[in-house]
């Protein structure tokens, strides 16, 4: 029996082919591990999608290939959007290297790692090297994820991502991922469905979708409404207790959308919404269009429905042309929005998309500047949206042990044996805060006889904020999944 290892870069889109390779591969009949020094094969799934990304996914190649000089390991492969933009560079430049998997053809990591190909990589793998067929454009415009293919979650068995569409339609001049993945297609409604019932059977509580842009759902398909439309059916399945969409695009928030957050009681008040910008002469540089009014209009009328809407954005700092300007309007229009969570990167140039070309750089050292800017304002911007929750009893899911020491700040006395940690539905994994939680100076609340367990739902009354962090009370518990 072969032994596999993974490493998993990127967003969570990469994550769910990570996912799916696995199961994949457990059905061929191999075992997994997390230790590279015990695996026969090991695969680094990578991102490409910025300078600081491409940095991460080579040091992590390199870090693998020490495995197959001096370990175990006898075939290494590198997957996803690293291999898909770099297929022949990553070949030639890190020998130890055997294959390369692009982002649409990930079922042909069965071939690779079948028993001949290993043993022929444990003779030599310097002529081991296996070069696949690229697939042929229009079989790879095809592509996208089935339900039938077995997948192996990388999350906490209480939360999954279901990648609801494969590639974007969109032609932002920063962005490569349209080359990289291809154009948008759709999973038909009964396919997301048929795997959403199927997570929820295996006690998935919280489903996350995701896709390049969420917010497009359906339109290849001939869907009005396809996110809406796809947001109430997935509301109606037994055992799904939360249900938020990531990577939304301002043009295609619509009124109908809104409406569905605000009525479907399972759909999170939460709206990740990546607006770039705030400039309306570099909009139009980045080919993402609007202006700074529409912008705030559009938060107008999310939180005029949605009032306890939680807003997460994101912006690019630095792009060809930004002036001071054009940064501080990008300051003051977070100001004025005060968005719970906002997160910035800084403009790289990428080979192959138009704002590569553009003139009137601006200098690292200045663009580094402002980005230092923009994260001290966004904290204390989220500091006071925070505070907001203090003193609120809100509905927390529990995720496990606070992780490390933690110092604090105390409502009561007593000593706090173990710590806690969860998240409101108006924090999503991974990217935004926890609820630390306080279990009491015996450990436990009235009524309770036992810790509270991961994937269990509490009520929390909020009673401090930490950083990113609130901390709060347990006062019950309810676990509705009984």
């Amino acid at each position: 029996m072969k032994t596999v290892g993974m490493v998993s870069l990127g967003c969570p889109k990469n994550l769910v082919d990570s996912e799916i390779m696995l199961g994949l591969l457990v059905r061929e009949g191999c075992a997994l591990t997390t230790d590279a020094a015990r695996a026969d094969i090991l695969i680094v799934n990578t991102c490409a999608f910025i300078d600081p990304a491409k940095r991460e996914s080579i040091e992590t190649i390199l870090e693998m290939a020490r495995w197959k000089r001096e370990g175990r390991c006898r075939r290494l492969i590198v997957a996803g959007c690293l291999a898909e933009r770099y297929r022949e560079d990553v070949q030639r430049e890190i020998p130890e290297v055997d294959a390369v998997v692009g982002t649409q053809e990930i079922e042909r990591i069965v071939e690779l790692c079948r028993d001949g190909e290993v043993a022929t990589a444990a003779r030599t793998y310097s002529r081991s090297r296996r070069r696949l067929p690229a697939l042929s454009p229009e079989l790879a415009a095809r592509y996208v994820e089935d339900p039938a293919r077995p997948r192996l979650l990388a999350t906490p068995p209480f939360s999954a991502y279901l990648k609801i569409a494969e590639g974007c339609d969109h032609t932002c001049s920063f962005c490569i991922i349209p080359k990289l993945r291809g154009p948008f297609r759709s999973r038909p409604l009964d396919s997301l469905l048929r795997e959403a019932e199927a997570l929820a059977a295996h006690g998935v509580r919280e489903l996350i979708l995701i896709a390049q842009d969420t917010t497009h759902y359906g339109a290849d398909l001939g869907m009005r409404e396809g996110l809406a439309t796809l947001l109430r059916a997935l509301a109606r399945i037994e055992g799904v207790r939360w249900i938020r969409f990531l990577y939304g695009y301002p043009n295609h928030v619509s009124e109908t959308l809104i409406e569905t957050v605000a009525s479907e009681e399972k759909v999170c008040a939460y709206f990740d919404i990546p607006f770039q910008h705030a400039s309306a002469r570099l909009l139009r540089a980045m080919r993402r269009g609007g202006t700074r009014r529409s912008l705030e209009r559009l938060v107008e009328r999310i939180r005029h429905r949605v009032p306890e809407a939680t807003l997460r954005t994101t912006f690019i700092i630095g792009f060809p042309g930004e002036t001071e300007q054009d940064f501080r309007e990008l300051l003051d229009f977070c100001r004025t929005v005060e968005f719970d969570y906002a997160g910035a990167f800084l403009y790289s140039d990428e080979e192959g998309t138009a704002a590569a070309g553009l003139a009137r750089k601006v200098p690292p050292e200045v663009a580094r500047a402002r980005l230092r800017r923009f994260l001290r304002e966004q904290e204390r911007i989220m500091h006071r949206r925070q505070r907001r929750w203090i003193g609120r009893t809100v509905e927390v899911l529990v995720e496990g042990d606070v992780e490390g020491g933690m110092s604090i700040p105390r409502a009561h006395t007593g000593a706090i044996p173990r710590l806690l940690r969860g998240r409101m539905a108006a924090q999503a994994p991974e990217i935004d805060g926890h609820v630390i939680l306080d279990l009491g100076p015996e450990g436990t609340s009235a009524g309770r006889d036992r810790l509270p367990r991961p994937g269990e739902f509490v009520s929390v009354e909020i009673f401090d904020v930490l950083g990113p962090d609130l901390v709060g009370r347990v006062l019950a518990r309810e676990d509705r999944s009984r």
